[in-house]
């Protein structure tokens, strides 16, 4: 018997008994199996608990209150609309036995062909995580497992859809194919819709539109995201909105944001700097309007705060020149704010752009947060100030 077969031999009775906790409940619709992290390693998780969806709970003011709206609908997936919550016993790879079957599963995981050693330094979100694909996998294995030998049928009475999602902040996606592949009958799309927080109707309107906008010539393209980013910002603070945002929300869109995948990713810097330009100033603005300008290019600049694998989605770089032209900004800002006794933080939304989008150029800067230095450089000269 290899790791893997003693691991789940170990786990699957153990969480038989565990919900059986909820015998005879005929009204239960889905049950969410909780994951935690281990407090000696970030990267694996361990079983930590359930969460029972049931109708007699789910009223229409709690639904309302809690439920959280996947396409414009109360989602009544929602694992905080839970009736019914239990902690797994601590037999459930805490104790001495479980906790061996598990660290002899990832040694025996990382000894076998296939593997790749772990990128270090990196943000949890932004790495293939092995520890917890793999104890995502065995999970899966129990819900199929479950369904296939009637458990499900003989606890509750019918098939019921099992989830699993992450107590701690991590990309509740991750768990995404293994909840959809061990559920049989499209039995969990609803639990699958509130992973991704969209429903299927639109991440197939979001296809169609793509594949629609992505056919324009490159130029165009840059220049409808940009102006239709600039009219979804300004339609939310009650302002003016602009045919491209108009036209984006008839395809069905309810926000707007900048796709790395395009064709034409790399030009959306050129075609947004003119717009933030425009706005841009290192004094901290009040007026009366519901939407400042300088906060108008502060929303701009936010949306090149990328994560760095973002970068490798270009399928060409982005130019040099408009990296330059940003750089341009930053000096024009920090020669602006010397002689202020408040500044905005314009100044620190494009250093940090500056930093996502070239890194290797642009290092890490650190920002000032005590009140008289707010979103000032403290060390202008990683970013060659003077």
């Amino acid at each position: 018997m290899n790791p893997e077969d003693a691991l789940l031999n170990y786990l699957y009775p153990r969480l038989v008994e565990a919900l059986q906790t909820w015998k005879g409940f005929d009204d239960i619709y889905g049950i969410w199996i909780v994951l935690s992290l281990t407090d000696d390693n970030f990267t694996r998780p361990c079983l930590d608990g359930a969460l029972c969806l049931r109708k007699s709970g789910l009223t229409p003011e709690r639904l309302q209150s809690q439920g959280e709206s996947i396409g414009g609908t109360k989602s009544i997936w929602t694992p905080n609309l839970a009736a019914e919550e239990f902690y797994f016993p601590k037999a459930l790879c805490f104790e001495r036995k479980g906790r061996s079957l598990l660290l002899a599963f990832y040694a025996w995981k990382r000894s076998l062909p296939d593997y790749v050693p772990q990128r270090r330094g990196e943000r949890i979100r932004e790495r293939d995580v092995h520890e917890t694909r793999w104890f995502v996998d065995i999970c899966g294995s129990l819900i199929r497992r479950l369904h296939t030998d009637g458990t499900l049928q003989n606890l509750f009475g019918k098939p019921i859809p099992l989830g699993m999602l992450f107590s701690n902040d991590i990309d509740q996606e991750i768990p995404l194919p293994q909840t959809r592949d061990n559920n049989p009958d499209r039995l969990s799309q609803g639990m699958e819709e509130w992973m991704m927080k969209n429903t299927y109707a639109q991440i197939a309107a979001y296809e169609a539109f793509c594949a629609e906008v992505f056919a324009w010539p490159l130029e165009r393209q840059a220049r409808f995201y940009a102006q239709a980013m600039l009219g979804c910002k300004a339609e939310k603070r009650g302002m003016a909105s602009t045919p491209e945002w108009e036209w984006a929300r008839e395809k069905g869109r309810s926000g707007m944001g900048l796709d790395w995948t395009s064709p034409a990713a790399h030009l959306f810097l050129g075609q947004v700097l003119p717009e933030i330009e425009k706005r841009a100033t290192a004094k901290r603005s009040f007026p009366s309007g519901t939407y400042p300008e300088t906060e108008q290019a502060d929303d701009l600049l936010s949306f090149f705060w990328i994560p760095s694998d973002y970068l490798t989605r270009l399928r060409s770089p982005i130019p040099e020149t408009d990296i330059d032209r940003l750089y341009a900004l930053l000096k024009r800002l920090y020669k602006e704010s010397k002689t202020l006794e408040e500044i905005g933080s314009t100044l620190r939304h494009t250093a940090r752009a500056l930093n996502d989008l070239c890194p290797e150029r642009f290092p890490v800067a650190k920002i000032g947060w005590r009140k008289e230095n707010m979103n000032r450089l403290l060390e202008p000269e990683k970013f060659g100030l003077e």
